[in-house]
């Protein structure tokens, strides 16, 4: 779990009001440790399009004061410097979360509530469950044959700590392997382990990848690019297999070969790309607007923490070296709002973690720019389009084409497998287009798998 992930279950269990917490997650954010009150208020308008002033800073600062006093004694009435002893306390709070994976000042209760390590176990299922699924809508299942003796599998599962975009992965994968182990006797146990997606973050993947092994899993599998990367030498050194999920560029990342697109190095690997390959996506960019339309403007949002960020930020520089019919321009940001600058009808915004971690924080502080996401689901935060299947089926396709087949195959090697990659899932959005005053391609439209209205 983030800092900024603690600092929202926090909020939510001191029972903060809506602006208190906004606030509160701004206030003790590692980047404003050391910030003044001003510069908060003047960052947090920014960011919510809300009036922060100075007093009323000051004034939900006095109540979450009070909200906390009982359990951090440090703070009274008459304390000084109480933004440092709350974030202090904070800090120790999160340090013993990383080492038990349990917060100390919540209840049991509420700790089960937001508990990112679980299990579930599959054993052999009811009749009646069974028929509850058609084996002709599932084609795995018809190599599923009743030869299998009883027995327990464990798999241990370690994404990157962006809740919405892997945990939606990991739960298509639950739900896949819960059905298909339906028709047969194997038990499964599953783990999950929650690491960190910033590039200098091993320090802390190293920890969790600590507990990772003392669940002596048979077969790891990583969802995101950083816990992928970092997960890959290790998993060689234990002789783990593992099954990589959710990597935006497994070439460029060094996880798949480029020739034989299989495992890179000596290594029982398999891979699931997150989406379509940039050409693919650039290509869709291109053809989204008519040419003799007056002319749109893209750019690529990144955030250089994000390894992924930065690599898809140089294989665009590349790639338009050799193309004529689309210019992208790449913006480096570390704020959750654009520049007023930028905040125009015709300026396009795409990106890859950082942009879509924090897109509904862009489109709400924002009120010309336009934004594409990744997958479907964007389209409720006002996404104009996106270019990938919804997180939740990227963790069925790796159940399905790598996970249940090596249960199945009894843990033949992974390594031979190729890189599997999702079909393209292009989705519009008509109505935000036309509040935007744009209209859509003839080809951008005839492409496109959905189309929301």
């Amino acid at each position: 779990m983030l800092w900024e992930d603690f600092l929202g279950i926090i909020a939510d269990a001191y029972g903060l009001s809506f602006k208190e917490k906004k606030v509160f997650q701004e206030r003790f954010s590692d980047e404003n440790a050391n910030e003044k009150n001003i510069k908060i208020a003047t960052k947090l308008s920014a960011k919510t399009q809300l009036s922060f002033g100075l007093s009323d800073i000051e004034r939900f600062l006095k109540e979450i004061y009070t909200k906390f006093a009982q359990d951090c004694s440090g703070i009274n009435s008459n304390t000084k410097g109480k933004s440092k002893i709350l974030y202090t306390w904070l800090k120790k709070q999160y340090a013993q979360y990383q080492l038990t994976g349990k917060i100390p000042v919540l209840s049991t209760d509420y700790n089960s509530q937001y508990q990112l390590t679980k299990e579930i176990i599959s054993p052999v299922d009811t009749p009646e469950k069974i028929e509850t699924y058609s084996r002709k809508d599932y084609p795995i299942f018809s190599s599923i044959k009743k030869k299998y003796k009883s027995k327990l599998i464990k798999v241990a599962i370690m994404r990157n700590g962006e809740v919405l975009y892997t945990g939606d992965i990991r739960n298509g994968i639950y739900q896949r392997i819960e059905i298909a182990l339906s028709f047969t006797d194997i038990a499964l146990v599953i783990k999950d382990y929650v690491g960190s997606p910033e590039k200098d973050s091993n320090e802390f993947n190293e920890k969790i990848f600590a507990n990772v092994m003392s669940f002596r899993p048979d077969i790891i599998v990583t969802i995101g690019t950083e816990v992928s990367i970092f997960s890959m030498k290790k998993c060689q050194e234990n002789r783990i297999p593992m099954i990589a999920v959710g990597v935006g560029d497994p070439i460029k990342t060094g996880i798949i070969n480029e020739e034989t697109m299989q495992a890179a190095g000596n290594i029982n690997l398999a891979c699931v790309r997150y989406g379509i390959p940039l050409i693919k996506r650039v290509d869709f960019l291109a053809n989204l607007f008519d040419q003799d339309q007056d002319p749109v403007f893209f750019y690529f949002i990144y955030n250089s923490c994000y390894r992924q960020d930065e690599i898809l930020a140089a294989e665009i520089t590349q790639l338009l070296r050799n193309r004529q019919d689309i210019d992208i321009k790449l913006l480096k940001l570390t704020d959750l709002y654009l520049e007023k600058e930028y905040d125009k009808r015709r300026n396009i915004f795409f990106g890859f973690y950082f942009l879509n971690k924090y897109l509904s924080e862009f489109i709400s502080s924002t009120q010309n720019a336009s934004f594409i996401g990744l997958s479907p689901n964007d389209m409720r935060l006002g996404a104009i389009a996106s270019i990938c299947q919804n997180d939740y089926s990227l963790g069925v396709l790796a159940a399905d084409k790598i996970l249940l087949p090596w249960i199945f195959k009894e843990k033949k090697s992974l390594s031979q497998i190729k890189l599997v990659e999702p079909e393209p899932y292009y989705s519009l959005n008509i109505r935000i287009i036309e509040e935007k005053q744009l209209n859509f391609s003839r080809k951008a439209i005839d492409m496109s798998s959905e189309i929301f209205k």
